[in-house]
């Protein structure tokens, strides 16, 4: 429940302040609250989406985009913009 806060209360402050907060997470529920995800792979950018306006949908991207890569969540790492 604290993270889910958290990540709540980073999203809002974002968006209130106009202000970029950077994130690298392994977690796909932290990054769908990123409006950026970035998937990096060996060391190379393979792949980046966006939110839109559906954060669920947005989740369920991620989790299929790791199976894509065929890796678990440490394959992840996030931008918030």
């Amino acid at each position: 429940r604290a993270s889910k806060e958290v990540m709540q209360t980073l999203s809002a402050s974002s968006k209130e302040a106009s202000a970029t907060i950077l994130m690298v997470t392994h977690d796909p529920v932290a990054a769908s609250y990123c409006d950026r995800v970035l998937f990096i792979k060996d060391g190379q950018l393979y792949n980046e989406m966006y939110c839109g306006d559906n954060r669920q949908a947005f989740f369920q991207k991620i989790i299929d985009m790791l199976a894509l890569l065929g890796g678990g969540s440490h394959d992840l790492s996030t931008i918030r913009f």
